[in-house]
């Protein structure tokens, strides 16, 4: 017997009801890590790091895909909630002989979509909370899309792109494994690559002159995030390098950038190395970023991690739970091992 599906509230009411769900499980769990005596000295003496990437009402269905987008009134009621929990830095802070103040925290931006400047930003300078955007050159200047939306859509879109990967050892997620070599050879012999569709899958990014624009700024500061947002393990180190190399280069023509670096996608062993890390420190990186949740117990660490705000993440309980999901599961690990 066929089952036809003839009203999408019924998916809705799934959906609601699995979020109600998450919320009377991280509310109180949330309540009970901002109440902990030592998670409160790892804030009060650390550095906690924030990354977004959509500040908007329209995401993109990319953004949607990949959680990547926050509506401008959970965006606002989250940076509310930051300061009032935390001590807001300047990103030029990270370097100063100055010592930090007591539970710092630290607003970022990765990639370069159009919403984060006309929506995040636009909100963050009304408000007076400094930011560190995370830039790839290569789609502000070119109006590319992003090699990692471009690995998205066409994974969904085109069953040659999938054989041809799967003939090359190169297997889902794409954004994380694809490499040069494989798109260079597969886009120069396939007309199936549609930069206009990929755009509007990926959502629009900000043009050069926009970037430009916040570079005058006293509360903006621009890092390094590739030129073009390659998953550095899917790089040779060579290759690796020429991106990092291209896009401070570029950065450096602003007058508001430090050498400070984000990884694309961000987390430890599918995205980046030990390997990467001393790669930048040769390259004369300052700092640099991850994003696998952790609160930093040491602001003076050369490699900062990020933790990622949703949709979702409403309510004050909902937000302490995000902030110690990484440290109530290394807790309860601690107990039951």
């Amino acid at each position: 017997m066929e089952i036809v599906v003839f009203d999408d509230k019924l998916l809705y009411y799934r959906k609601k009801s699995t979020l109600l769900l998450r919320d009377i499980i991280k509310v109180p769990l949330g309540k009970l890590f901002s109440n902990l005596p030592s998670a409160r000295k790892i804030i009060k003496n650390g550095i906690t790091v924030f990354v977004y990437h959509e500040v908007t009402d329209t995401p993109s269905q990319f953004s949607l895909d990949y959680g990547l987008a926050v509506s401008t009134g959970t965006f606002r009621k989250q940076i509310n909630w930051i300061k009032k929990n935390f001590t807001i830095v300047h990103p030029e802070q990270l370097n100063s002989n100055a010592e930090l103040p007591h539970s710092a925290a630290l607003i970022t931006f990765d990639d370069g979509m159009l919403s984060s400047f006309e929506n995040g930003l636009a909100i963050l300078e009304e408000m007076n909370v400094p930011s560190l955007f995370f830039l790839n050159m290569g789609s502000v200047i070119e109006r590319k899309p992003l090699i990692s939306a471009i690995a998205c859509f066409m994974g969904q879109q085109s069953p040659a792109f999938k054989g041809y990967c799967s003939s090359n050892q190169i297997e889902p997620p794409y954004h994380l494994t694809l490499r040069p070599d494989v798109a260079r050879v597969f886009f120069a012999e396939n007309s199936e690559m549609n930069d206009e569709a990929i755009l509007a899958y990926q959502g629009k990014f900000a043009e050069i002159d926009l970037v430009m624009k916040w570079s005058t700024s006293k509360n903006v500061i621009y890092g390094n995030h590739l030129y073009e947002h390659w998953n550095a393990e899917a790089l040779s180190d060579q290759e690796f390098m020429d991106q990092y190399i291209q896009n401070e280069h570029l950065l450096s023509n602003l007058n508001n950038s430090v050498k400070y670096f984000a990884f694309p996608n961000g987390q430890p062993g599918t995205c980046f190395t030990e390997r990467h890390i001393m790669l930048l420190k040769r390259l004369g990186a300052e700092r640099i970023f991850s994003s696998s949740g952790n609160i930093n117990v040491n602001s003076e660490n050369f490699l900062l991690d990020r933790i990622s705000f949703g949709n979702y993440d409403r309510t004050s309980g909902a937000m302490w739970f995000k902030v110690g999901l990484t440290y109530l599961k290394k807790s309860l690990h601690k107990l039951f091992s």
